[in-house]
């Protein structure tokens, strides 16, 4: 199946992020969606989400479900007012959970059938039509979560006890350990301990459909116009004037208050009812708000420290979805960037056209402690190169902090590599220039490229890499000074297309989580059968010490 293609304007989506007003009615209502939500239970095995801090799941199990339906049926709402003021849809969590007639489980794909089936559409060529895009989330024996974009009419249609409809509230959109990954990032980017760590980002995963990339037709050719977008300081300058408290009073800043549950008069009036106390994630929301949003502290890290790009998706993949990235520059860093970091992400969250948010792992180069892989455990025994295996004819690409191309494990006089694939060269027959063309000081890169295919130009050297007989791809991700900055996980890992099956990065954060990174490394996987990634498992796991292997190591598929 083709997905239809719907085309919105980078600068015009960002900005109606953080112009969105959406004014929720608090008046109740005695109807209910002919679906259930997810319960607090499924929503901490399905999801690792912050929603468990957000409501304190574990503190008061009564409590934490009476204001989890508050906080849906306040939902609920925001996304009627979506459709009725606006004709706008609004992103959901579709589950399916029947049983065959004899009580057994259905397949995944049937379950997809059922849903399209409740949502009206019996035909692909239906869904299509009608621009419907969902992408999976969960699929287990008992259950199938897609997630995509619907009116709230079609949402409050479904029926029956076989389903389960999730508004996707914006505490489901922050990936687990997001908020805390924001406020060490900032407080601590210029400390000797992050030395090395790239600049600390946000990370947004569109719903499926949003912002997917036009296609080119031109005679017979179609071209697919990807890769990532920089946003032009225009773009910026008109972000900083929706922001600027100067310009828009105190719209987006009661906009965000009265659009986020916690942040609502929704739920001080739930919390008094139960004799709860607001959540710690609640006040220190109302404070970030009261402080950041209110005011103009944020207005120079806004107007001249935010840099924006854009992937858009594949028309043609039913599993892509855009992403959008905000890096913060930590030159001149203050002391309001933590509480600007965060208060733009709620403002991010509460938009109906992001499905999921978080803090860029802030990586940085491993493999500081190498181990030589032999071919026999045995000194001197080679017998992979003894029976002609040494990687001849083949391309493994190599992101890290850059190559020495003079090095004389890589020196070619007859090549000068650049963007283009050349498999005439030696040895790199690409260079991918993400960064500065170069390796830093302490040369990570040409380390890592020579273990894995490094040869003499001038014959057989005591440090050849473990395939010598391989050619390298190479994406230069690092700074001078070793930092690394990464482009959109499905470029980089473009890189010796399609000659490279093979990506080697070692490289990685010490989160121990399933992440968005790591869950686009799996994608790309399953969407390219015979390409293979491998990731440094990380360098913290000393000793006995648990839950070492960080993102995106923590891929299903990579090894």
């Amino acid at each position: 199946m083709r997905p239809s293609t719907i085309s919105l304007p980078t600068t015009a989506f960002i900005l109606s992020i953080l112009n969105s007003s959406i004014h929720t009615s608090h008046a109740q209502t005695n109807d209910v969606p002919g679906a259930r939500p997810l319960t607090i239970e499924e929503v901490s095995k399905m999801i690792s989400t912050e929603t468990s801090e957000e409501f304190n799941f574990l503190e008061g199990e009564d409590s934490a479900n009476k204001l989890w339906a508050d906080a849906n049926s306040f939902e609920w709402k925001k996304a009627k007012n979506a459709e009725f003021l606006r004709d706008e849809k609004y992103p959901y969590l579709l589950c399916h959970v029947g049983l065959t007639a004899e009580g057994k489980p259905l397949s995944g794909y049937r379950r997809k059938e059922a849903i399209a089936s409740a949502l009206g559409f019996n035909t692909e060529e239906e869904i299509e039509e009608k621009k419907m895009h969902f992408r999976v989330l969960y699929n287990s024996e008992d259950y199938l979560c897609v997630y995509g974009q619907l009116l709230s009419s079609a949402a409050w249609g479904i029926t029956g006890d076989d389903f389960i409809v999730q508004p996707i509230i914006p505490s489901l959109k922050y990936m687990q350990g997001s908020v805390d990954g924001m406020m060490k990032d900032v407080t601590f980017m210029n400390s000797a301990e992050n030395a090395g760590l790239s600049k600390p980002s946000l990370d947004m995963v569109l719903c499926p459909g949003v912002a997917v990339a036009t296609v080119d037709v031109n005679g017979t050719e179609t071209t697919i116009i990807e890769g990532w977008e920089e946003l032009s300081e225009d773009t910026a300058g008109d972000i900083v004037n929706m922001l600027a408290p100067m310009t828009m009073a105190e719209k987006l800043a009661n906009s965000i208050a009265d659009t986020y549950y916690l942040t609502s008069e929704v739920y001080s009036e739930s919390a008094s009812s139960l004799g709860d106390e607001l959540t710690e994630r609640s006040k220190l929301w109302s404070g970030m708000i009261e402080k950041y949003q209110q005011s103009e502290e944020c207005l120079d890290v806004y107007r001249n420290r935010l840099a924006w790009k854009m992937q858009r998706a594949n028309p043609y993949s039913e599993e892509d979805v855009s992403l959008l990235n905000v890096e913060f520059d930590v030159t001149g860093n203050t002391d309001v960037d933590m509480g600007c970091m965060l208060t733009l992400s709620l403002a991010i969250a509460a938009h109906p056209n992001v499905c999921s948010l978080e803090s860029r792992e802030r990586v940085k180069v491993q493999n500081t402690v190498v181990q030589w892989l032999t071919q026999s455990e045995v000194e001197g025994r080679t017998p992979f190169f003894d029976v002609g295996l040494d990687g001849d004819g083949q391309v493994v690409a190599v992101s890290d902090t850059g190559c020495d191309r003079d090095n004389c494990y890589f020196y070619d006089p007859d090549s000068d590599p650049d963007d283009s694939l050349n498999l005439r060269a030696r040895k790199i027959v690409q260079y991918k220039n993400f960064e500065d063309n170069s390796d830093y000081q302490y040369g990570h890169g040409t380390h890592v490229a020579g273990t894995i295919a490094g040869k003499r130009f001038d014959g057989e050297g005591m440090a050849d890499g473990v395939a010598p007989g391989a050619k390298i791809a190479f994406a230069d991700i690092g700074d001078s000074e070793g930092k690394l900055h990464l482009p959109f996980d499905s470029v980089l890992l473009n890189t010796g297309s399609p000659r490279a099956n093979i990506h080697s990065a070692s490289w990685g954060s010490e989160i121990n989580a399933y992440t968005t990174q790591a869950r686009n490394f799996d994608q790309y996987m399953y969407d390219n059968q015979e390409f293979l990634i491998l990731i440094a498992a990380g360098n913290s796991g000393h000793g006995d010490a648990p839950n070492t292997v960080g993102s995106p190591a923590t891929g299903k598929n990579i090894i």
